[in-house]
């Protein structure tokens, strides 16, 4: 399962966010490596889908992007809408 740590999100440059951080456990990257997801699709079972289907289970927030964004994993999955 791929997790992110340090991370947080940023515009699509069509519409939605995408996240960035670090990753561990991606089939494509190797562990460690600093990645920006395709566009966030929604959630699922407490992980964060992508457009391309990765699902990402979101670890520590980026120190900066939880000072401009407090309680911002909490803010993520209000703001998500459930997948099936």
């Amino acid at each position: 399962m791929a997790r992110l740590e340090k991370w947080g999100l940023v515009p699509h440059e069509f519409s939605g966010h995408c996240l960035f951080g670090t990753v561990s456990g991606h089939h494509a990257h190797a562990d460690g490596t600093k990645v920006l997801t395709s566009r966030v699709k929604g959630q699922r079972g407490g992980k964060v889908v992508t457009e391309k289907g990765t699902e990402y289970e979101l670890g520590e927030v980026a120190a900066d992007y939880e000072l401009e964004f407090p309680l911002a994993k909490e803010r993520v999955f209000r703001a998500l809408p459930v997948l099936d």
